[in-house]
C-alpha cells in the first residue's frame, strides 16, 4: 500500500528595510559584589567629615547632623557586578545605614570611559535588597573636573556605568571589510524626560536594549566608504584604499527630549599595506659571540616597505631599517 502525503510549504519573504525591534529582557537582579583589597576607614561623628576611596574614584562627603553619634564608616572595594559598570564598585559601610540629612557621593570618571559615549550618560546606581542595580535620576555632572555627584540617605553597593553606548567604541578593518554597529541602552527610557514624574530611580537593565528607531535621529559618515543605517543600526563597509583621513569616524545622532546635541562617535581604523607575508624565528646559544646569551633571531617579509614615515617595527628601542626579508637579534 502507498501514501501518497501533500504537504503544503509558505514561506514569509522578510523586508530587509523593515526595523524589528527585539522584545526587551527585562531582568535587572545580579550577584553581590565580593571585596577586593582593604576597606578605608574613618570615624565620622555629628560633626560630618569626608572619605575617599583608596584609588580615589569615590568621595563621600557626610554633612553635619546626618548622624546622631560617632561611626566607623568605611568604603570597601568590591567587584563590578553593574551591569555596564566602569571599573570597580564599592560597598559603603556600616550597610544599610540611614542618614537624616542626604549624603553626597562623588565619582571621578577618566577620559577612556567615555568612549562610545559622552558625559551626559555617565550614571550612578546602588544594588538594593533584591539585587536590582538602581540608577538615582538626580545625577549631575562636572564635565570640566570630570566628576558625577548624587545624593542618597543610605549606604548600599554603589558604581558607576554608560547608561548609553555604540559598540563597537572602536574598531579596526581590511580594505572592502565591514563593521556592524549598534546604540544601546541600559534604561527602560533612554532619556530621563521620559520617567514619570517623581520617580526617584529607574532600575537598570541587565542586557542592553537597543534604541527604537524615534531615539536616534540619524547616522552620519563623510568618508569614501559606505555606510547604510536602520534604526539603531548600522553597517560600515570600508573604501578599497587606505582613506585621506584614518581611523574614519562614523557618528550616531541620539533623539533626546531636551537641548543640545548628542552625538556618538565610533573610530574605524581601515588597514592598508601592512600585512605581515611571512615571518620565523630561531633560537640560538651556541654561535660565536653570543658569550652564552640566548639569541632570538626574527626573519620576515612584510611587503612593500610603507616608507620611514609610516614603518612600525621597533627592536630594542630602534629601528629597523627594511621591512623586507630582515633579520635583528635581541
Amino acid at each position: 500500500m502507498i501514501f501518497l502525503i501533500a504537504l503544503s510549504f509558505s514561506s514569509c519573504k522578510k523586508n530587509k528595510d523593515e526595523i524589528i525591534t527585539p522584545p526587551i529582557d527585562e531582568s535587572t537582579t545580579t550577584p553581590i559584589g565580593t571585596p577586593i583589597g582593604a576597606a578605608v576607614h574613618k570615624t565620622i561623628d555629628s560633626k560630618g567629615g569626608q572619605l575617599n576611596s583608596a584609588d580615589g574614584t569615590i568621595q563621600l562627603t557626610i554633612p553635619a547632623g546626618a548622624l546622631d553619634a560617632a561611626k566607623d564608616i568605611s568604603i570597601q572595594s568590591i567587584t563590578n557586578e553593574l551591569p555596564g559598570g566602569i571599573g570597580n564598585a564599592f560597598r559603603m559601610l556600616p550597610h544599610g545605614e540611614q542618614f537624616k540629612k542626604p549624603v553626597t557621593l562623588i565619582f571621578k570618571y577618566k577620559q577612556e570611559d567615555l568612549k562610545g559615549t559622552l558625559p551626559e550618560f555617565l550614571d550612578i546606581a546602588y544594588q538594593d535588597a533584591e539585587g536590582n542595580w538602581q540608577a538615582l535620576t538626580n545625577s549631575t555632572v562636572d564635565k570640566v573636573n570630570r566628576k558625577i555627584t548624587v545624593t542618597t540617605t543610605h549606604f548600599s553597593d554603589w558604581g558607576y556605568f554608560k547608561s548609553l553606548n555604540l559598540n563597537p567604541e572602536e574598531a579596526s578593518v581590511e580594505l572592502g571589510g565591514s563593521v556592524d554597529l549598534k546604540v544601546t541602552t541600559r534604561f527602560p527610557y533612554v532619556d530621563p524626560d521620559d520617567v514619570p514624574a517623581g520617580t526617584p530611580t529607574i532600575k537598570i537593565l541587565k542586557n542592553p536594549r537597543d534604541l527604537r528607531p524615534d531615539e536616534i535621529k540619524k547616522w552620519s559618515y563623510s568618508g569614501d566608504g559606505i555606510l547604510i543605517s536602520r534604526g539603531a543600526e548600522a553597517f560600515y563597509t570600508a573604501p578599497d584604499a587606505e582613506p585621506d583621513a584614518n581611523p574614519e569616524a562614523v557618528v550616531a545622532n541620539v533623539n533626546m527630549h531636551r537641548k543640545g546635541q548628542f552625538m556618538l562617535v565610533s573610530n574605524i581604523t581601515v588597514l592598508a599595506g601592512h600585512n605581515v607575508e611571512y615571518l620565523h624565528v630561531d633560537e640560538d646559544y651556541k654561535k660565536q659571540g653570543n658569550g652564552g646569551n640566548c639569541m632570538l633571531y626574527m626573519y620576515g617579509s612584510f611587503g612593500t616597505d610603507p616608507g620611514a614615515a609610516k614603518r612600525k617595527d621597533k627592536w630594542n628601542n630602534s629601528r629597523g631599517r627594511s621591512l623586507d626579508s630582515w633579520y635583528y637579534s635581541l
